[in-house]
């Protein structure tokens, strides 16, 4: 078969695969085109028949199967990929081996018998290749213009894509590299294409997603499929017809741009439907907000949302954003804690799925107070226990939930000191000392720690009544002295 008849019998059946071509590009997109489709979690567009697999792992063609490229092998089993080349079919099994059907004229179904296991294949005009579970290239059929003969250099890949009469593949290192029919410069790498993240081969042209998710095209442009429109923007998936391009953008829209002969990039009007471009609305009102002077240095805000779904993002201060504590529907709220004395305020962001943020929405302030004083609690507030030793003529109480903090819920606000007032023989006095005295340096009044459990004891020995004691927490604030007496 010649050359140019191969071409002009390529065109008509690239043309007739157009409508199969945009299924495909419409289930990427989250829509359907039909509700049989919507039943086929993958699909691919041969010459001129259409190939997909079913939810339930088996797979169906359909179209012109003169030469058998619409018959999938009764035996088959299931599968895990298809690909659709110009006249033949083959796919990836369960088991990561590769079956082939169809024209087989040039041996693009012929599988090689040490293939072994494969991760992904891709069908041309008329060869076919893969990409072993090693991470290296075979390819196999016609190889006229050597596009089944991988270069030896090419190293492991990530992706590969047969077109026409050419093939390109991504390399590990993200680099893009292509070999075969190259009369059109398809399979000419732009010196500035960089770093790309997937690649498509159509016909006789090549287009690729850059890593930064726009989309560049290279080779044969008479029916403009390699020029991108200027307009287009970021995309997340782009295929490659005979004459034609059509990408899906990150917008979830479908944009198609070359040959429209047949319609083929006519995007129906249900994938051409505007893309939300409306912010959700300002978070708020908030709820949970406390007084603007407390001692508590925790707090949950609570919000409302303008829409569910998307990304709720807060912040406290001017801190940096992150995920609220709790989000459900349009309600959520945000938990702070471990705060520092001072002013503090809560803000809230939307981003909904359409990439849309929202004004940030802020709560009203609050402000932390410093700590405040512990206190003793009369003794009968305590649960004491008292013993005498007659030997010595001294007294020694047990005293159980004796301290509290003052309303202070800070960690800090723990008691950790206790003092006795005593006199310089280390006896404790029985004259209350002043309130508020500064901490003590003078040998009339000394210290004793206790490690404190919150809800600890205290033990007190004394040969006389009454005795004085007061605490102090973490923050250095001393209680009033309290009188004990046995």
């Amino acid at each position: 078969m010649s050359h140019l008849y191969r071409m002009s019998v390529r065109r008509a059946a690239a043309l007739a695969g157009a409508v199969a071509i945009t299924a495909s590009l419409t289930a990427a997109a989250g829509g359907t085109s039909s509700a049989e489709a919507a039943t086929f979690p993958s699909i691919t567009a041969g010459g001129a028949h259409t190939c997909a697999i079913k939810t339930n792992d088996t797979a169906t063609c359909w179209g012109y199967n003169g030469l058998g490229q619409a018959s999938a092998p009764t035996d088959l089993g299931t599968v895990k990929q298809i690909t659709a080349g110009g006249s033949h079919t083959c796919a990836i099994k369960t088991n990561d081996t590769v079956a082939c059907w169809g024209y087989n004229g040039d041996g693009q179904a012929s599988v090689p018998t040490d293939l072994g296991t494969v991760k992904q294949i891709t069908g041309g005009d008329a060869h076919t290749c893969a990409i072993k579970t090693n991470d290296t290239v075979a390819c196999w059929g016609y190889n006229y213009y050597g596009q089944a003969s991988v270069p030896t250099d090419l190293g492991t890949v990530k992706q590969i894509t047969a077109g026409g009469y050419h093939t390109c593949a991504i390399k590990t290192n993200d680099t893009v590299v292509c070999w075969g029919w190259n009369d059109y410069g398809q399979a000419t790498v732009p010196t500035d294409l960089g770093t790309v993240k997937q690649i498509t081969a159509g016909y006789v042209h090549t287009c690729a997603i850059k890593t930064n998710d726009t989309a560049t095209c290279w080779g044969y442009n008479y029916n403009g499929q390699a020029s991108v429109p200027t307009d287009l923007g970021t995309v997340k998936q782009i295929t490659g017809g005979g004459y034609h391009t059509c990408a899906t953008k990150t917008n979830d829209t479908v944009v198609c741009w070359g040959d429209n002969t047949l319609g083929a990039t006519s995007v129906p009007a249900e994938l051409t439907v505007a893309p939300d471009l409306t912010k959700p609305s300002t978070p708020g009102p908030f709820t949970g907000v406390p007084s603007s002077s407390t001692t508590s240095t925790t707090a949950t805000i609570g919000f409302t949302l303008g829409e569910s779904g998307g990304a709720v993002e807060c912040r406290l201060d001017s801190g940096s954003w992150g995920p609220c504590t709790n989000v459900v529907g349009t309600s959520g709220s945000h938990t702070v804690s471990g705060l520092s004395l001072g002013s503090h305020k809560v803000s809230v962001r939307q981003t909904d799925t359409a990439n849309n943020t929202s004004d940030t929405g802020t709560s009203s302030s609050w402000t932390i107070t410093a700590p405040v004083a512990p206190t003793v609690l009369t003794p009968a507030a305590g649960v004491k226990t008292l013993l005498r030793n007659a030997a010595t003529n001294t007294w020694t109480i047990k005293v159980s939930l004796l301290f509290s903090t003052g309303g202070d819920t800070r960690p800090g606000a723990q008691f950790l000191t206790l003092q006795v007032a005593v006199d310089s023989n280390g006896k404790p006095v029985t004259t209350k000392p002043a309130d508020g005295a500064p901490f003590p340096t003078a040998p009339a009044i000394t210290q004793g720690v206790v490690n404190w459990s919150g809800t600890g004891d205290a033990k007190l020995t004394w040969a006389s009544t009454p005795v004085w004691v007061r605490i102090q927490n973490k923050f250095g604030k001393w209680s009033n002295w309290a009188r004990l007496t046995a």
